[in-house]
């Protein structure tokens, strides 16, 4: 870090992150400074920036690079529909994928093994949220709810428990905003991943369809 190469501290203090569980609460400081830089500020660029052709639309660069293309407009921090030719795009070689850690409630973020971000989250009550891996097969802004009793609430309703974002990793099974934050660093959804909304529409913006999705426990 204080020679300035931030990849390769991060690909250091990644792999004590992963493999040290007891090291966390120290690396962790280090860790955010770094992946704050890296992954979500628009400079220092880090490879060749992508620069805005005659055309270009945001859905179109982003397949290659493997991201969404929310999270070019978040690290870019730009309206999508006021980019101009000539311009340079921060861009990073994805793809983003989560570990969820149902023991300790986190879900962290990662690309290729180096440490993206972590997030507390809630679980299913009762040992209820599936464990292996998956992939996330639909992205939902506002979602409608369909319960398992059949009813439905609308996308606007207060009482919607999904809150604002809904990353489905199948079988009805999802990633999901809350209308109920107390319920964060608890076992008490019916087995979805529960966040914080503004956590869950930052890992909206970074996880893609076909994006991987571990659990474990």
């Amino acid at each position: 870090m204080e020679q300035g190469d931030d990849l390769g501290a991060l690909r250091i203090l990644s792999k004590l992150y992963w493999q040290h569980a007891e090291l966390k609460p120290a690396l962790m400081p280090h860790l955010e400074s770094l992946s704050q830089r890296i992954f979500f500020s628009p400079q220092p660029h880090y490879m060749e920036p992508y620069v805005i052709q005659p055309g270009d639309q945001l859905r179109k660069i982003a397949p290659a690079y493997q991201v969404p293309w929310e999270y070019l407009v978040r690290v870019n921090r730009i309206d999508p529909q006021k980019i101009r030719v000539g311009q340079k795009l921060k861009v990073i070689r994805g793809p983003f994928a989560a570990f969820v850690d149902l023991s300790h409630y986190e879900l962290t973020i990662h690309a290729h093994g180096y440490f993206v971000k972590r997030y507390t989250v809630g679980i299913g009550k009762a040992g209820t949220t599936p464990i292996g891996k998956f992939v996330v097969k639909e992205k939902l802004v506002d979602p409608t709810y369909y319960g398992p009793d059949g009813n439905v609430i609308a996308n606007d309703d207060p009482a919607n428990p999904l809150g604002e974002r809904w990353i489905d990793i199948g079988d009805s099974y999802g990633i999901h905003g809350t209308i109920d934050p107390n319920s964060i660093g608890k076992s008490e959804s019916r087995g979805c991943i529960r966040m914080l909304n503004e956590d869950v529409a930052e890992v909206y913006d970074l996880l893609d369809i076909g994006s991987e999705v571990v659990i474990r426990r």
